[in-house]
C-alpha cells in the first residue's frame, strides 16, 4: 500500500469512527446549515435526477491523495458511494436515499473498508442529512465533510455516464524477466450472462483461474461470489476455493472491442492500466 493511500485510509477511518463522513447532527458547533424545526417551511428544491455523479474536490484535496468519489443514486431509492484514491476504491458505502426539499437524507447505511483488495466486512453507520442546493438535471451541490479536512464544504457533483462492458473474451499478454529467464503471462477474461471468468497461462501452460458474478457500477467492475483455483504439481487445476466479499477494480476507455482495468501496485510491478483487447 502506498504511503499516500495509507494517509487517506487513516483520515477516512478517523472520520468514520466519529460518525462524520457525511456530516450529521453532532456537528452543530461547526458551520453546517441547521436542521429545520418540525413547523418550519423549507423552500421547494428541484429534484435530484438519479444517476452516477462524481464530486469535485480538485480545489481542496487534489494535490494530496488524488482523491475522488463516485456517487450512484438509483431510481429505486438505494445509493452506492465509492471513496477513491489514485484509482483504487478505499471505502464502499451503501444504503437508502431520499430528498426532502433542500435536504438529502441517508438511512440504513453501511460501509466497508478494503482489506487486501477485498470489501468483505460491512458495518452499519448512523442516519445522516446533508443540505443541497443548485440542483439541475445534471448537477447538484451538497454540504459534506471531506476527507483530510476538519470542516464541511459545499462540494459540486456532476452527472456522468460510462460505456458498458460488452460480453465476449478479452486478452492481455505480459512479459517478465530476461531473454534467458523469461516468463510470459497470457490473461483471458470472459464476460457472459453476468459471469466473469479469468484464465492465466504461464509460458502457454495453465496456471490460474478465477470466476465470479460481475456487474459494472459506474467506472468500476464489481465481482462477487468469487472463487479461484491454481494448478498443482501435475499441472492440473486444484479444487475451487471460494471467499467472501467483493472485488472492485476501476475501468476506463471502454469500447465495443477493448477496455482498460486498473492494476494496483505489487512487489512485481508498479500500479497502472492493463489494456485488454477483444478476441474476434
Amino acid at each position: 500500500m502506498s504511503k499516500r493511500i495509507f494517509v487517506a485510509l487513516s483520515a477516512l477511518s478517523a472520520l468514520l469512527a466519529g460518525g462524520c463522513l457525511f456530516g450529521g447532527e453532532d456537528d452543530a458547533a461547526l458551520p453546517i446549515v441547521e436542521k429545520p424545526k418540525a413547523n418550519d417551511t423549507l423552500p421547494k428544491a428541484r429534484r435530484i435526477v438519479p444517476g452516477i455523479y462524481v464530486g469535485d474536490y480538485s480545489w481542496i484535496d487534489s494535490g494530496r491523495t488524488g482523491f475522488d468519489t463516485e456517487f450512484l443514486l438509483d431510481t429505486n431509492g438505494t445509493y452506492r458511494l465509492f471513496w477513491i484514491s489514485e484509482n483504487e476504491a478505499l471505502y464502499d458505502q451503501r444504503g437508502v436515499w431520499i430528498q426532502k426539499d433542500s435536504s438529502f437524507l441517508f438511512s440504513r447505511s453501511e460501509v466497508s473498508k478494503v482489506e487486501n483488495g477485498v470489501f468483505a466486512r460491512y458495518i452499519g453507520i448512523e442516519d445522516d442529512t446533508n443540505s443541497v442546493r443548485n440542483v439541475s438535471d445534471s448537477a447538484f451541490v451538497r454540504l459534506e465533510w471531506t476527507p483530510l479536512r476538519q470542516k464541511p464544504y459545499w462540494i459540486a457533483y456532476h452527472r456522468v455516464s460510462y460505456p458498458q462492458l460488452r460480453e465476449g473474451v478479452y486478452a492481455l499478454s505480459k512479459t517478465f524477466g530476461t531473454d534467458t529467464d523469461k516468463v510470459v503471462l497470457d490473461f483471458s477474461i470472459e464476460f457472459k450472462a453476468g459471469k466473469f471468468l479469468m484464465t492465466v497461462d504461464e509460458n502457454t501452460l495453465p496456471n490460474f483461474q478465477a470466476d465470479a458474478k460481475y456487474r459494472q457500477l459506474g467506472s468500476f467492475l464489481v465481482t462477487e461470489e468469487n472463487r479461484d483455483r491454481k494448478v498443482d504439481s501435475t499441472r492440473n487445476y486444484s479444487n475451487w476455493k471460494t471467499y467472501d466479499g467483493a472485488l472492485v477494480q476501476r475501468l476506463q476507455t471502454i469500447s465495443d472491442t477493448a477496455f482498460s482495468m486498473w492494476n494496483p501496485s505489487s512487489i512485481f510491478e508498479a500500479g497502472g492500466w492493463d489494456h485488454y483487447s477483444k478476441k474476434l
